[in-house]
Order: C-alpha cells, then structure tokens, then sequence
C-alpha cells in the first residue's frame, strides 16, 4: 500500500514539475471573450450568458442566467447568476480539441407565491456548486462549442408563510451544460 501512495506521489510531483515546465516556456496569452450556454440541473433548463477573461490554461466566466422551465412550486420572476472556472489540461493554440476540469456555481432567485401578501422582501433562492470535465472543439481560431458534465450539491432556501424562517433543502445535483464561447481580443 505504501509502495502505491510513492509511485502515486511520484507521478503527481512529475506532472506538476512537467507543467510547470510548460508554464515557463509558453508566452503568456490573455483572452478576452464571451460565452452563451444552456445547462441542465435540479432547477430545470437555464441559459446563461456571460463575459469571460482566458490567461494560458484558466478561463472565468460570470453572467446573468434565465430559468426557462417553471419552477415545480409556485413562484415568478426565475433569474440569476452564472459564475464557472476552467482549468484546460492543454492549451496550446494548435489543438482544436481540449478538455478542461470546471467548477460550476450557478443561483437563482424567485418571488415565492404569497396570496396574502405578507411576504414582501422574501425570495426563494437556489444555490448550485458542481465540478465536473469537459470539452472544448475549436471552430475557428476565435470561436469554439464545448459541453461540460458536472456534479455537485445544491442549497434551496425557499420562504415559508407559516414560519418566520425560510425552509431550508439540501441534496446532491448533476449539471449538464452546452455552450458557444467567442475570444475577441487576443494580447500578446
């Protein structure tokens, strides 16, 4: 068993020495872009929206996101937030093809249903957090399609007009994204 945990170590060190190596030899290349995707997870099907910064191999996204399915309880006004890093495993420019480890946090807020109308200022709110891998297909030097399959956990506070707290739900969650993303400014 401690002969697998050095060999395990061993091979970590090395990876994380060779891409080091890397890191130093490759000219570093910060990007500019946006990205629209579509995801799928325990809230229904979303799009979001996005403005993204790329440095070498780590990508941030962060934009507003739209819930197009109705809610399984009575709400109005779904929208939210989408935030995602990216960690691609390559990055060079010739590979049109990549894959990328991303950690996934998307929220959403809606208006709970309240016939009496004392719930003025309460908002139902759902938290996702997923990591997962996926992969990117350059079309063109600027524009690319990539898909991401993560999982995670969600958090729902949802108001509750019998109690002065809001009810608080907890569970396990799977997120399935498809998106478009454009680089438009490239500095050398």
């Amino acid at each position: 068993m401690k002969t697998i945990r050095f060999f395990l170590l061993v091979c970590l060190l090395g990876i994380s020495a060779k891409q080091t190596k890397a890191w130093a030899q490759a000219p570093t290349k910060l990007q500019l872009g946006s990205s629209v995707s579509t995801s799928l997870s325990y809230t229904g099907l979303s799009v979001s929206a996005g403005l993204g910064v790329k440095w070498n191999n780590l990508a941030l996204l962060l934009g507003p996101r739209f819930l197009l399915t109705d809610s399984y309880r009575l709400a109005s006004g779904p929208w939210g937030g989408a935030a995602a890093f990216y960690y691609y495993t390559s990055f060079s420019a010739s590979r049109r093809l990549q894959g990328f480890a991303n950690l996934d946090y998307q929220n959403s807020f809606q208006r709970p249903y309240c016939p009496t109308g004392d719930c003025r200022g309460k908002r139902n709110t759902t938290q996702e957090v997923s990591l997962g891998y996926g992969l990117q297909y350059g079309l063109s030097t600027r524009l690319s399609v990539f898909n991401a399959i993560n999982v995670g956990l969600y958090h729902e506070s949802v108001a509750s007009r019998f109690r002065d707290d809001n009810l608080q739900v907890q569970g396990l969650n799977m997120l399935v994204k498809l998106g478009l993303a454009y680089y438009f400014k490239n500095e050398d």
